[in-house]
């Protein structure tokens, strides 16, 4: 099956809600205790990596994320 080419407003979208999950994982990986932030790093796919990701992702798609520059 062919794919289509994504557009110029479909990429802008795509790398605007990147940025946005991407600045909300360092809000939130901030505000975590010392031995969370290691764990994380660790192991990204153990039991507290899982929980962390759930909870960026929830994070990232309310209105209180904040807005990470464009570099």
């Amino acid at each position: 099956m062919r794919q289509t080419k994504p557009t110029k407003k479909q990429i802008k979208e795509r790398l605007d809600m990147a940025r946005k999950y991407e600045s909300a994982w360092h809000y939130l990986y901030a505000t975590q205790a010392k031995y969370k932030q290691e764990a994380i790093l660790s192991e990204p796919h153990g039991h507290i990596g899982t929980l962390f990701a759930k909870e960026v992702a929830r994070f990232a798609e309310t209105k209180d994320c904040p807005k990470m520059p464009v570099v």
